[in-house]
């Protein structure tokens, strides 16, 4: 077996690794491994089990129509399972330019512990960077970026990518993302100008950098961002509310813009439908309710028509244990939404995080009758964990500071988060 703790990763004359490996898309059976080389070139990702024997391995080419991205696609693997994996020149095996490890999935309906981090607002900055270092000494199953990460405010196609390789570069953020798989959306900066929506000229650039530089699974024929994973008895649903938002009118009021799309609209159903995670984690940049800054436009509430359209969804399908979580407002709150029990049959819980730097909106402190909780300082991220050994299954909330200090633990029992019985 390859010791990752010894291994010095060796320069060459040759290519080396301009950003990565990052992981993503991790399965039982399957991972996503994405790098950037540093000119066109060969290289191979070898994958190998705990004897040190390579089970799978690919030579990909770095062309610069790509920006010398790659993206390996690993199949085959066997569930619950440590993997090793390097980086090489196809020619020169005994150079590594990039190494890592994770562990597969646990088969479906394992019980097992999970914890699933959530972030949103990040710079290379000092304070982020130590906000990544905890999350990794925490031992996070997943890592979800909410968007702002990085903040680029453009839609060209050349300053997207130094801007995701800037962000790539910063030494905890890609220590933690090497063996933890990442999952990402966007919002307003990162798609490419503040408070923006699907109109703004050039988003196709956005798409394609995102595309380049985050191991996410994106269908070429798929519009937009959207995806869905599941870790554990958690799955979570990362919308994108950014690449439809007033492109076309609503699928519930045609007087009105759309924030999803109907295209969006169609898969999250399908997707909600199909889930039998305990715990339906419904995500994205944007936060869910009104109390947001003076004249923000930027927000769900803005769109009170799909926001209901959501909540009479997950009552249609008599969903449980559905949790909402948002960034983007430089506040991390906990929020009930007391209007949503008509239709859910519960009230829906909204977890906000933002921002990992430190770089607060104090007229974001907006009041709202479910407010629960609001911490006004920076450099702070949501865990949340599934802890399945009781007889009722619990999610746990937890706001986390780059010091490690527990800042709000709350625990709701998956029988807080579903419809209360007719007699």
């Amino acid at each position: 077996m390859i010791n990752l703790l010894v291994m010095t990763l060796v320069g060459c004359s040759e290519a080396v690794l301009s950003t990565g490996p990052a992981i993503g898309c991790l399965e039982e059976t399957s991972v996503c491994v994405a790098a950037r080389a540093d000119r066109a070139c060969e290289l191979d990702l070898r994958v190998l089990d705990g004897d040190g024997s390579v089970v799978w391995n690919q030579v990909l080419s770095a062309v610069e129509t790509s920006d010398f991205t790659l993206h390996w696609q690993v199949n085959g693997l066997e569930a619950s399972t440590r993997y090793d994996y390097v980086i090489t020149d196809p020619d020169r095996a005994e150079v590594f330019l990039g190494a890592g490890a994770f562990m597969t999935q646990a088969p479906a309906g394992s019980r097992v512990p999970v914890t699933v981090a959530f972030a949103s607002c990040a710079r290379e900055d000092d304070g982020s960077s130590a906000v990544w270092t905890r999350m990794q000494l925490r031992a996070i199953d997943a890592l979800v970026l909410l968007g702002d990460t990085p903040y680029i405010d453009t839609t060209d196609l050349q300053q997207q990518r130094k801007r995701y390789r800037e962000f790539a570069r910063v030494p905890s953020f890609a220590a933690l993302v090497r063996g933890t798989p990442v999952y990402s959306t966007w919002d307003d900066h990162d798609f490419g100008a503040n408070d923006t929506d699907g109109r703004l000229p050039g988003k196709e650039n956005s798409r394609q950098a995102f595309a380049e530089h985050r191991p996410n699974r994106l269908p070429p024929e798929q519009a937009g961002i959207h995806d869905n994973f599941r870790v554990g008895d958690m799955e979570i649903f990362l919308l994108d509310a950014r690449w439809f938002a007033r492109t076309e009118p609503s699928p519930f009021d045609a007087s009105k813009p759309t924030l999803l799309g109907a295209e969006q609209w169609t898969w999250l159903k399908a997707r909600l439908k199909a889930s039998t995670a305990t715990f339906k984690v419904i995500a994205t940049g944007m936060i869910f309710n009104d109390a947001v800054r003076p004249n923000k436009t930027d927000y769900w509430g803005h769109y009170p028509h799909e926001r209901q359209a959501l909540f009479e969804l997950i009552g249609e399908l008599k969903l449980e244990g559905v949790v909402l979580v948002g960034g983007d407002v430089h506040r991390h709150r906990i929020v009930r939404h007391l209007e949503s029990r008509d239709a859910v049959g519960y009230e829906l819980v909204e977890f906000i995080s933002s921002p990992v730097h430190d770089q607060i909106i104090e007229s974001a402190n907006a009041p709202h009758p479910g407010l629960l909780m609001d911490i006004g300082t920076g450099n702070i991220y949501l865990e949340l964990s599934v802890d399945p050994a009781g007889h009722i299954p619990v999610l746990t909330s937890r706001f986390i500071d780059s010091a490690g200090r527990e800042l709000d633990v709350r625990r709701w029992s998956a029988d807080e988060l579903r419809a209360a019985s007719k007699p």
